[in-house]
């Protein structure tokens, strides 16, 4: 699974030939093992010039349009997502702990709901998992597609997780997303699951949408920011984020 797979520090080079081919890059240290180091401040000069592999992007996800490149995340995004406080004034803490961060690559794979993002909708899409914060919240996870990262002294093309926390209000929040037509994926066995509370419950045509006009919508989105990022190769041919409210 992806919560498996490696990123990091430089070592042995393997060749992702689907995110840039004749880009090789050194996959060699489980995500785990990196957010471990980032929770301890080892490795700090490393991490500071590269970002983490999580691992591919999720099928489900490549299904809706994204293009199949290496899932990164910055070691700064690990720490402020990771813990409930820090140094930087203007950082978004949200606490999750170093457990539940290392299952979010797990998580992505098998999501309740994916949906475009509302405050960024060009950019980026909102994963809801079926994890829950310390609080109880259910988290969801902001992915910025067809971006570029700095991975062992290598730019490369990637989808690029910018954030993770546990969503307030998160009902308002997916009847917001249905009404704007903004739902590209909804798992109806996962969603009952997934949100369990007092009066909580997902809007009843999300049961029986066809999501297919919205996710043509999506698909042209990806392929216009793909051809407009000049890291992209073929792209003629080729098809730090704010919170969602």
């Amino acid at each position: 699974t992806a919560g498996t797979q490696a990123g990091g520090t430089a070592g042995g080079v393997t060749a992702e030939a689907e995110a840039q081919p004749g880009v090789q890059y050194s996959i060699d240290k489980p995500f785990s093992q990196a957010v471990d180091e980032i929770a301890a401040h080892q490795q700090g000069k490393a991490y500071e010039t590269s970002h983490v592999y999580m691992g591919k992007t999720p099928k489900v996800l490549t299904d809706l349009g994204l293009s199949q490149l290496p899932m990164l995340i910055t070691s700064k995004h690990v720490d402020t997502i990771m813990n409930a406080s820090g140094p930087d004034p203007k950082a978004n803490y949200h606490g999750l702990g170093k457990e539940l961060v290392k299952q979010i690559p797990e998580a992505l794979e098998n999501p309740v709901m994916v949906m475009m993002s509302n405050t960024k909708p060009n950019e980026s899409i909102v994963v809801l998992t079926t994890l829950k914060d310390p609080k109880g919240n259910p988290l969801i996870s902001i992915i910025r597609f067809n971006g570029s990262a700095r991975y062992n002294n290598v730019q490369i093309a990637s989808n690029v997780m910018t954030s993770a926390y546990g969503k307030t209000n998160i009902q308002n929040f997916i009847r917001r997303a249905a009404d704007e037509n903004r739902v590209l994926y909804f798992d109806k066995q996962k969603s009952q699951q997934a949100i369990q509370g007092p009066g909580v419950q997902f809007p009843d045509e999300l049961y029986a949408t066809d999501f297919s006009s919205n996710i043509a919508r999506f698909r042209e989105i990806v392929k216009r920011t793909r051809t407009s990022n000049s890291i992209y190769p073929n792209k003629a041919n080729n098809t730090q984020n704010k919170s969602e409210s």
